[in-house]
C-alpha cells in the first residue's frame, strides 16, 4: 500500500462513531482496519479498552499511544505480555504524573 493510498484508507475513518469503532474491533476485521479505527480521534477509553485485549500487538501498541488513554488503560497495558507495550504504558504514566 502506498503513502497516497494508505492516507485515503485512513480518511473512509475519518467521521466514524464511537460504536463503529467498537463494531470494528469486536468484528472479524483484519489488523489494518482494527488501526486505523483505534487510530481514530473519535476512539473512546472504552474502545480503546477493546483494543488492548485484541490479539494483535500492533494493535495493542497503536491503543495506548492514543491521546484520549486514561490511567485505567494504562494499568491494563502495564499487564500486557508484551514487554514493549508494558514499557510504552510505563512511560505514559510517568510523563502524564500517574
Amino acid at each position: 500500500m502506498n503513502v497516497i493510498s494508505r492516507q485515503v484508507y485512513l480518511d473512509d475513518f475519518a467521521d466514524i462513531t464511537p460504536e463503529q469503532i467498537h463494531t470494528v474491533l469486536t468484528g472479524y476485521y483484519d489488523y489494518f482496519d482494527r488501526i486505523a479505527v483505534i487510530k481514530n480521534r473519535n476512539a473512546s477509553p472504552e474502545n480503546i479498552d477493546v483494543a488492548l485485549d485484541d490479539i494483535d500487538s500492533y494493535v495493542r501498541e497503536t491503543a495506548i499511544r492514543h491521546p484520549n488513554v486514561t490511567v485505567d488503560n494504562v494499568n491494563k497495558a502495564l499487564q500486557d505480555k508484551f514487554y514493549y507495550i508494558r514499557d510504552i504504558a510505563t512511560e505514559i504514566k510517568e510523563q502524564r504524573g500517574w
